[in-house]
């Protein structure tokens, strides 16, 4: 039984590829041929797994305009040997994009097992980021 499609697969190729690409390119000094290849690999990963109805929908909404300014500004200088302020940039947009996952996140790793028990402690993280009434779809 085949549990993903060929696009899902190579999405999740993509995505495992391009932090990898972008963790290598910090340990060479911020090369920005790696950190670009690493970007558009991280980029094309999540289009082939969400889909590009879903990551078009995603992405047109007037509250997600600014993080995706920001991202493919933030592409633009690293193109432009700007490479710190680039990727100063680009996190800046990343969190603007997904900025609103990040409590639901958490509160998935607190639930896990080994990774919850630490995740418990308030020096780890902070419980100001996470609103504790927030029910998981699960």
């Amino acid at each position: 039984m085949n549990m993903f499609s060929d696009q899902t697969k190579m999405g999740i190729i993509f995505t495992i590829i391009g932090p990898f690409m972008i963790l290598m390119s910090t340990m060479l000094f911020f090369d920005r041929v790696l950190l670009t290849l690493g970007n558009f690999s991280l980029l094309i990963g999540l289009i082939l797994i969400c889909g590009f109805d879903n990551t078009r929908r995603f992405v047109l909404k007037k509250e997600k305009i600014m993080g995706i300014i920001c991202f493919f500004i933030g592409v633009l200088l690293l193109l432009l040997k700007w490479t710190l302020i680039g990727m100063i940039v680009e996190l800046f947009g990343l969190i603007n994009l997904f900025g609103n996952l990040f409590p639901i996140a958490i509160m998935l790793l607190r639930r896990m097992p080994v990774i919850g028990s630490i995740l418990k402690y308030p020096l780890i993280i902070y419980d100001f980021f996470i609103d504790n009434d927030i029910l998981l779809p699960i």
